[in-house]
């Protein structure tokens, strides 16, 4: 068996963690391949988590034949593991600089992770093209990320089948590179004036205008969020940079329109082909809104394109095939 480990910072309930355990859990399903999962601050992560029973999660660092380090926090590990001759891989889901970028010492790690000189998988292009300009050099692979079809199984559902209801995620997140003038809840209230019902996804209780959801999950399961993407029309996204999202995905898997503000990422996302997709700037989110609310013909064809997208790039298969090629 050869044996592969992926270390990932955390447990914690957030897109980035979700996509390390459905990779731990793909790999899983490769055969000749034993798969642990190594948490950096010791966590178990199954109370949440729908991690494999083929997935070994360990609370303690061992060698291995090939090494996934999947954040700058495990880069120490990294260099250890290469220097008693495993095949070191960096999965990067994000210029984690951004995060807290006021923190020098967090900002000089994440930059050497970004340089590590080991092969690298991307799934950003804006992030790749910025590693390159801060130095760079080693091979680095492009792929994207998979979705789960068993939580997430994809269905056409039409509009019409739907009810008048939004779903706003990361209701008031206010983090600098999320949305921190919170356009996404300002564009729900509108829509609110508009008729629509309004569902927010946060992974912390909500203190920001409790008034206007109709509907409120704070860090739902999976299958609570599929149930209510069956039922929803639109799903309103804003940040102002991310590398690329979950949650558009998850809900085009039910036939949801994305209205997106971004400035940079969501490589999936294509604007007038399978979302409406702009600026992080409010008119713009805005106009873009009202334009699908009012027009479910275009929200039918939006749909019907990002299903297309989904069975074809959105496949673990796929890019696991990819990684597998390379070990």
């Amino acid at each position: 068996m050869k044996k592969i480990l992926i270390t990932t910072p955390s447990f914690a309930i957030h897109g980035g963690i979700r996509i390390i355990i459905e990779l731990a859990n793909n790999l899983a399903n490769v055969p000749g391949y034993s798969v642990y999962l190594h948490s950096i601050d010791g966590s178990r992560g199954r109370e949440y988590w729908q991690i494999s029973d083929k997935v070994i999660i360990s609370s303690y660092f061992s060698k291995s034949d090939v090494m996934i380090c999947t954040s700058p926090h495990a880069l120490h590990l990294a260099h250890q593991s290469h220097k008693a001759g495993t095949k070191v891989f960096i999965h990067c889901q994000m210029a984690e600089h951004l995060f807290n970028a006021k923190d020098e010492t967090w900002v000089k790690l994440c930059y050497e992770f970004y340089k590590a000189p080991y092969p690298m998988f991307s799934i950003s292009h804006w992030n790749i093209e910025l590693f390159k300009e801060n130095g760079r050099t080693y091979e680095t692979i492009y792929i994207g990320n998979g979705l789960n079809f068993e939580q997430f199984t994809p269905e056409l559902i039409p509009q019409e089948q739907k009810e008048s209801l939004i779903v706003v995620e990361g209701w008031g997140d206010r983090q600098p590179h999320k949305d921190k003038n919170m356009y996404s809840i300002a564009v729900a209230q509108i829509l609110k004036k508009q008729g629509a019902r309004v569902a927010a996804i946060s992974r912390t209780p909500i203190s920001q205008s409790k008034h206007i959801p109709d509907e409120i999950y704070i860090a739902p399961t999976t299958e609570q969020m599929a149930a209510l993407y069956k039922r929803a029309r639109m799903l309103i996204k804003a940040t102002a940079y991310d590398a690329r999202s979950c949650s558009p995905i998850e809900a085009g898997s039910k036939g949801v329109v994305t209205i997106r503000g971004i400035d940079k990422g969501d490589d999936d996302l294509i604007n007038g082909e399978n979302c409406l997709k702009s600026k992080y700037d409010y008119p713009a989110i805005k106009k873009n809104a009202l334009k699908a609310w009012n027009d479910i013909d275009l929200c039918n064809e939006l749909a019907t394109n990002m299903h297309k997208h989904i069975l074809e790039f959105c496949n673990w298969d796929k890019w696991v095939k990819v990684m597998v090629e390379r070990f």
